[in-house]
């Protein structure tokens, strides 16, 4: 199976940000081609974030989700706590109404996993049998202990995920034939669903975001800032004092747009308009 992150070297223009972005120095550079070294990788990301070309790109299990929505299957989602910073404004119900449009059966927030997983901890700590333990939620994070700091592999506490705790959970209680669907920011846990059996596949909130948008599916965000409102949202209605002022999207989704709108100037239209006669 491929390394979860991968060079389109056609892409590639020699500009080295991703060299200078990763903090472990895990891409090498040859034959005019930046490359991830797999075995020195953590996931953590950054290279693909700093590419402007989109040359060092994350692997995605859209593909495969979409199939088994199509499919029929039962399709169970385990969504990250960090959904109200992807989506600002928005509720739990908000957004899992729209996952049961695109498809699936049912979606549960991650902190259930994570409720379990502080229990197991506690447990830990009681017995008093570890002299050290180090818990983390990332993936990773292991894997740095794992590839940079082996002698402390040890002390790394044994206990899963609240993401994989979580998705066992569903598969305990609806049944070992769902498909269980981690979404969340991190490309990392790509790996620790390949690494497992409880989690089936894995979306990233840009992912979901754009799969919502090409289904027609609205999650309504509400927000003041124009640059969340850039990032996140396709369309945006702007109101002035409680009014509608004007509606936004495509080349017009900017903040100089947007705030002329939010003070109290005519939508680009009108100014159109206005300019001709």
């Amino acid at each position: 199976m491929d390394f979860i992150i991968t060079t389109q070297k056609a892409n590639c223009r020699n500009c080295y940000k991703c060299i200078r972005a990763c903090p472990l120095k895990a891409i090498a550079f040859g034959d005019d081609q930046a490359r991830v070294v797999a075995e020195d990788c953590i996931l953590c990301g950054r290279c693909v974030q700093e590419c402007p070309q989109g040359a060092q790109q994350a692997a995605s299990d859209l593909p495969a989700v979409r199939r088994m929505v199509a499919a029929g299957l039962k399709v169970y989602a385990s969504v990250a706590p960090s959904y109200q910073a992807a989506f600002p404004g928005v509720s739990f119900a908000q957004l899992s109404a729209g996952l049961k449009r695109l498809g699936f059966t049912a979606a549960e927030e991650t902190a259930i996993g994570a409720t379990q997983v502080s229990r197991e901890y506690a447990r830990l700590l009681a017995e008093g049998k570890m002299e050290n333990i180090i818990t983390t939620c990332c993936p990773a994070l292991v894997l740095l202990v794992e590839k940079y700091y082996p002698a402390l592999v040890p002390q790394l506490a044994p206990v899963v995920s609240p993401a994989a705790a979580h998705c066992r959970m569903m598969k305990n209680m609806f049944g070992n034939r769902i498909k269980t669907v981690f979404i969340g920011p991190c490309i990392a846990k790509q790996q620790e669903a390949r690494e497992g059996t409880a989690i089936n596949a894995v979306l990233l909130y840009g992912e979901l975001r754009d799969w919502l948008a090409r289904e027609g599916v609205a999650v309504v965000v509400l927000s003041s800032e124009a640059q969340e409102i850039i990032r996140v949202c396709d369309r945006a209605l702007v109101l002035y004092h409680g009014a509608l002022q004007g509606e936004v999207s495509g080349a017009d989704m900017n903040e100089q747009t947007i705030m002329h709108l939010a003070t109290g100037g005519a939508a680009p239209s009108a100014q159109a308009i206005h300019t001709e006669e």
